[in-house]
């Protein structure tokens, strides 16, 4: 998700209760994504976020049961 302030409320990350967040967005984009707005409310709910301008790939494993979400670091 690229994390508009408007597309993330709290209402739903209260409701689906998301393990982790990743934002997909370009390093400095014109559109200034993700929102901080956005940044807080996932802080505030201590879900761990991720973003590809900062982090770029992002490595995402489950065994069906949890998630194993890590910037992706190549050996």
């Amino acid at each position: 998700h690229h994390g508009s302030e408007a597309s993330c409320t709290g209402a739903m990350l209260d409701h689906y209760r998301p393990v982790a967040v990743i934002f997909s967005c370009g390093y400095d984009n014109r559109f200034g994504f993700p929102s901080q707005a956005v940044l807080d409310r996932c802080t505030r709910r201590g879900i761990p976020h991720f973003r590809t301008d900062l982090h770029g790939l992002i490595h995402a494993v489950s065994d069906g049961q949890q998630w194993n979400i890590v910037p992706y670091i190549r050996k």
